[in-house]
């Protein structure tokens, strides 16, 4: 039998030691003192970093510690609660399975928070200027759209390009190679819903700032289960505002790849807005996402006209 060349842990240590110093060091500082942390009786405010089966994954708000809620308390008080959402909850339980807390309670509230997770601002890179008439927007003539018309009158507008969060690759995967977005939608077309809704949860435990794990679980949800498709595009836009200035009003195109992202969540929240019957809210998000990219790769312009025209989601869809 021919002998196997296992490598040591020297070699492995020199090939991969800063990243699994980095994954043993954020491990340490999520786990729960064993003795602290928070106990039964007191109101904490959880945090939703990731959604496993009906277990929800939570960073307690304030500290770095991970903690877990269970399907019990999630079936009964959260099924729709979705990450980047904020629980708060009176304690009447804990206790540790394999290394993990979990806590049982009464969820007092719930909202979408980003804020409260202390996340850092994704990057806003100057994009140069957008000129309507010269960016190509007018080549087949104005759009003929009452939406266009303050777009072609405010003229020139700075543009920007917001930078994706980097979500950092298993061992032994290059950052270059890895893209657990397009690996999810693999998964998906070929059957696996449950391995790429698993994949997005795992990506927004790392960073809860990836805007596209967001929306990719929105569109999981949208088919069979609208209002969690709300609440997925909800916190990918969400991820976007705390990134961008008050008032913001500048251009982000389509053309700048990693805008994609927002635009996306953008355009699956006024779509599960249309779908639940909110037509008003969905027309003010198509008018945004017109704004903010009038190039309207995505087509909004004719969801716009179908809203202006008052047909339902149903209506529209079977049009």
């Amino acid at each position: 039998m021919a002998k196997r060349n296992h490598p040591t842990i020297k070699a492995v240590r020199a090939q991969f030691g800063a990243a699994i110093d980095r994954m043993l060091a954020r491990s340490a500082a999520e786990r729960i003192p064993f003795d602290g942390g928070p106990q039964p009786g007191e109101v904490v405010r959880f945090g939703i970093v990731a959604r496993h089966n009906q277990s929800l994954v939570t960073q307690v708000i304030g500290h770095t510690w991970r903690a877990t809620l269970p399907g019990q308390l999630v079936r009964a008080q959260t099924a729709d609660a979705v990450p980047g959402e904020v629980l708060t909850v009176r304690i009447s339980r804990r206790w540790h399975i394999s290394g993990t807390t979990r806590y049982d309670g009464e969820v007092l509230d719930r909202r979408l928070d980003l804020p409260a997770f202390g996340l850092q601002p994704l990057t806003l890179e100057d994009y140069g200027p957008w000129d309507p008439r010269s960016s190509g927007w007018l080549e087949d003539g104005a759009p003929d759209d009452p939406w266009a018309e303050g777009i072609l009158a405010d003229g020139v507008r700075p543009s920007f390009e917001l930078q994706e969060a980097r979500i950092e690759p298993p061992l032994g995967e290059s950052a270059e190679d890895y893209d657990p977005i397009i690996e999810a939608f693999e998964h998906q077309l070929a059957g696996r819903t449950a391995v790429a809704r698993t994949l997005l949860n795992d990506t927004l435990a790392k960073d809860l700032r990836c805007i596209d794990a967001h929306v990719s679980l929105g569109n999981l949800a949208f088919d069979r289960q609208p209002q969690r498709a709300l609440a997925h595009h909800q916190a990918g836009v969400a991820v976007a505002e705390l990134s961008l200035p008050a008032g913001f009003d500048g251009v982000l195109s389509w053309s700048a790849i990693e805008n994609r992202g927002f635009l996306r969540a953008l355009q699956g929240l006024g779509l599960s807005q249309w779908r639940l019957g909110r037509p008003a809210e969905a027309q003010a998000v198509f008018a945004r996402i017109y704004r903010l990219n009038p190039d309207d790769n995505q087509g909004v312009r004719f969801l716009l006209d179908r809203l202006a025209r008052g047909l339902t989601w149903k209506q529209a869809s079977s049009a």
